[in-house]
């Protein structure tokens, strides 16, 4: 570490590098072939454009509308132009509708071939493949739905991430992250004069400084883990070290200003300082700010496990107000059962 609504481009779908030589147009539909001879037919159909009940596509060779009696795939519904108005809402829509049916289907359904009602295109799903999938598209949608409804700028960008990866809004995320020092707090006592950067306001005014908004910058990895209902308490604690396997120097408090080139060896607790059990595992949030980080390319803000046990090290090198959480794991079903606050390191 430092310690060593976004709107998406207007773009064709096979333009995007996902979709690369996976994608091919038909009269009446666009076809998504996604593994061998799978493949999803995407015809849009309008509704009532001429007559109350009357169902049309386009027919892109003729470039004239044709009525249809009935939808065109079989799990199609009616749509309407608040559902679809822009692609982030067209996304949320067809999303819930799948898990609205998967979530009332809890084994294989029997998917019969429009073109050839006696062949069952879900016949080469087991029940664990398809209990897999319809359990991660609940996931996906939680994690759709939530960034959809965040009105937070950066905060959306970072839940956004998290359903798209982290080069979605990258370089947005990167311009937040470096300019931490200018966008502090109220802003002005760090550009006024009073405080060159964020490190010096932290060290003249303690932890109170560091801004709430340093958490949800949009480079900073959202958790994956379902939560449990369950939680417990995760403290954090950390030694000053002379190295990765050096000599411990002395136990430091969060956001206490350090020298760079020395290591920090931090360590997940419960409430009254002990240990976890081994049923459970720590996932560590690296997170650093500010120009230096942003410069070597080392901004982080994803997940790590522990060194050993639950305890992990880093060194100290960039110049900034960077932090480290723990995330509590349990291991028999990979849900999050405890978070601790960030501990802030402040190098100098």
């Amino acid at each position: 570490m430092g310690l060593s609504q976004l709107d998406l481009p207007p773009t064709k779908l096979g333009n995007l590098p996902v979709y690369e030589d996976k994608v091919c147009h038909f009269s009446h539909c666009a076809t998504i072939e996604y593994a061998g001879e799978r493949k999803i037919d995407i015809a849009p159909c309008v509704v009532n454009r001429q007559h109350e009940g009357q169902f049309e596509v386009c027919n892109r060779v003729t470039n004239q509308f044709e009525a249809r009696r009935r939808w065109p795939t079989p799990s199609g519904s009616r749509t309407s132009s608040v559902q679809f108005a822009d692609l982030p809402t067209t996304l949320k829509t067809l999303v819930g509708r799948l898990d609205d049916w998967l979530q009332a289907w809890p084994y294989v359904p029997t998917v019969p071939n429009p073109k050839l009602p006696r062949e069952d295109q879900a016949c080469g799903w087991t029940q664990p493949q398809y209990g897999n999938f319809r359990d991660k598209v609940n996931l996906y949608r939680g994690w759709i739905d939530d960034a959809f409804a965040e009105e937070d700028r950066d905060e959306s960008i970072g839940k956004w991430q998290r359903v798209f990866g982290e080069n979605f809004g990258s370089s947005e995320a990167k311009r937040a992250a470096e300019a931490v020092s200018e966008s502090a707090g109220s802003g002005a006592l760090v550009v006024g004069g009073h405080f060159p950067d964020l490190v010096e306001k932290v060290k003249a005014l303690g932890a109170s400084a560091v801004p709430a908004k340093l958490r949800k910058l949009p480079h900073v990895h959202r958790p994956v883990w379902r939560r449990a209902q369950e939680q417990f308490t995760v403290k954090v604690t950390a030694e000053l070290r002379t190295g990765r396997y050096g000599q411990t120097i002395r136990s430091v408090r969060s956001a206490e200003p350090l020298m760079a080139d020395y290591w920090l060896r931090f360590s997940a607790t419960n409430n009254v300082g002990a240990t976890f059990t081994d049923d459970y595992m720590v996932r560590w949030r690296v997170t650093n700010t500010d120009k230096m980080a942003a410069q070597a390319d080392a901004l982080r803000g994803d997940f790590y496990p522990s060194d050993d046990h639950f305890s992990r090290s880093e060194s100290l090198s960039y110049r900034g107000v960077h932090f480290v959480e723990a995330f509590l794991i349990r291991k028999r079903d990979t849900k999050l059962v405890g978070q601790s606050d960030p501990f802030y390191v402040v190098i100098e």
